[in-house]
């Protein structure tokens, strides 16, 4: 069983007001799993729908004489948003995996961590918002189809007939040898092992920085803390 959260106005990068400080709070969010529990924390770049994005953003005229001063504006918010970032915007993941032995042990234990998740987020500025099945599709939607696919709300029984993969998988894949293609798009997977976690926040900037479709993610396993303590007393050794 899987749930996916969606933070809002979060960023995983710790500011240098306070950063020992952020940075404990997300030890303590961390600690709050066990081993039981796997987290993918993941930095998603896709395009933004320019339709949605004049909806929600840009002013309407209006008959108050003021019209001048909204093209300005909207003149400045369309060129820092759409063209000073290319037309990408970055949401931003964690998808939190559970084992238990049947489905309501896992909604239980689902329920205990977004309660432990909320709270942690709050106390670190930001929110966190729990995706529902329609929220993911239009998720994959956007990374294997586009933004600018108009796809329906699925019921229930929609879900159960499968009637999403339709919409929101892609008409093909082709395997290479170091990439892969799915509707016209040439994509690659780069892992990193091994990878220095001092530098982790500068690499994370630097790559969306490059105003790429792209998705980095980082996998989190949980150990027990007597395991723990026998691996760092072999590190330390």
């Amino acid at each position: 069983a899987m749930h996916f959260f969606e933070p809002l106005l979060c960023t995983f990068y710790l500011t240098n007001t306070g950063q020992t400080e952020k940075l404990q709070l997300f030890v303590d969010f961390l600690n709050g799993f066990d081993s039981s529990v796997s987290v993918q924390i993941s930095l998603v770049n896709t395009e933004i729908n320019k339709e949605k994005f004049k909806e929600q953003l840009l002013l309407p005229d209006s008959d108050d004489g003021f019209n001048d001063l909204r093209h300005e504006f909207n003149k400045v918010i369309e060129e820092k948003v759409m063209d000073g970032q290319n037309g990408l915007r970055c949401d931003r993941y964690i998808t939190v995996t559970v084992i238990a032995t049947d489905f309501d042990t896992a909604s239980s234990k689902f329920f205990s961590l977004e309660m432990h998740m909320t709270t942690a987020m709050e106390i670190l500025g930001t929110k966190i918002k729990l995706q529902t099945a329609n929220d993911r599709i239009r998720t994959l939607t956007n990374i294997f189809r586009g933004v600018d696919i108009e796809i329906p709300e699925f019921t229930m029984k929609d879900l159960e007939l499968q009637s999403e993969k339709q919409e929101c998988c892609p008409d093909y894949f082709e395997f290479k040898r170091d990439y892969f293609m799915f509707n016209k798009k040439f994509e690659r997977i780069i892992y990193f092992r091994d990878f220095s976690h001092s530098i982790l926040d500068t690499i994370y900037k630097d790559i969306l920085a490059m105003n790429l479709n792209l998705i980095i993610t980082e996998n989190l396993d949980f150990v027990e803390k007597s395991e723990a303590e026998t691996l760092i007393r072999r590190k330390i050794c």
